[in-house]
């Protein structure tokens, strides 16, 4: 008996089918693999902020008693602002509300109303990038062992806080402004207070923007 030609024997939509799958395979990895500057490249500005943040959640008694003065807070917003812009869209109109965020962890501080005096190096949880040609959506969530101070309100005194979990999560946009990848709103920045985490309840500082 005659035996069939291989082709003849197999089936044919079976590997074409197999063909193409291996083909979008390839396209799907090559594709990855040509985003990986600009997850790189995004992943700085969000680390930028997030140190942004570690910077003004946890100040020195001297830099808390510089800031109490008059017109320090402005001054300070002048200089953050400064900072932040070269990381920023080139006039962006958002970037006023990211700077209120890192004011809002100075005021907690100068206010009385939280101090953190030891911190943990920050430890990734979660991170999610979702590029779409020239802007960007990146979420990221960093946890924290955090000691230091909080206001009890239920008695308005400081209370002392030891070695308790701090998660911080920042969602932000990003565009690409002349090829370069740029802050462009910082839609989220939630750090958890030490009072929420010392008695695991939802009272975070949380700040949304729109």
């Amino acid at each position: 008996m005659e035996k069939k030609h291989f082709w003849k024997r197999t089936n044919r939509g079976f590997v074409v089918s197999m063909a193409l799958l291996a083909i979008v395979l390839v396209y799907v990895i090559v594709g990855q693999l040509m985003l990986i500057p600009d997850h790189s490249a995004i992943q700085k500005l969000t680390d930028k902020y997030r140190e942004m943040i570690e910077e003004t959640s946890m100040l020195t008694e001297s830099q808390i008693t510089a800031l109490k003065k008059s017109g320090a807070l402005e001054a300070e917003g002048k200089r953050l602002k400064n900072e932040l812009s070269e990381y920023f869209v080139k006039d962006s109109a958002y970037i006023d509300e990211a700077v209120s965020i890192l004011l809002k962890n100075i005021q907690q501080q100068t206010n009385g109303y939280e101090r953190i005096t030891k911190r943990s190096k920050g430890r990734r949880t979660d991170k999610s990038n979702i590029i779409d040609q020239n802007i960007a959506k990146t979420e990221v969530t960093y946890l924290y062992k955090s000691s230091g101070e909080y206001m009890d309100y239920s008695t308005e005194k400081m209370e002392q806080a030891n070695d308790v979990k701090q998660e911080l999560y920042i969602e932000m946009s990003c565009k690409k402004d002349g090829g370069e990848w740029k802050i462009y709103r910082v839609s989220m920045a939630m750090l958890d207070s030490l009072s929420s985490t010392q008695n695991d309840d939802s009272s975070s500082v949380d700040i949304r923007i729109g």
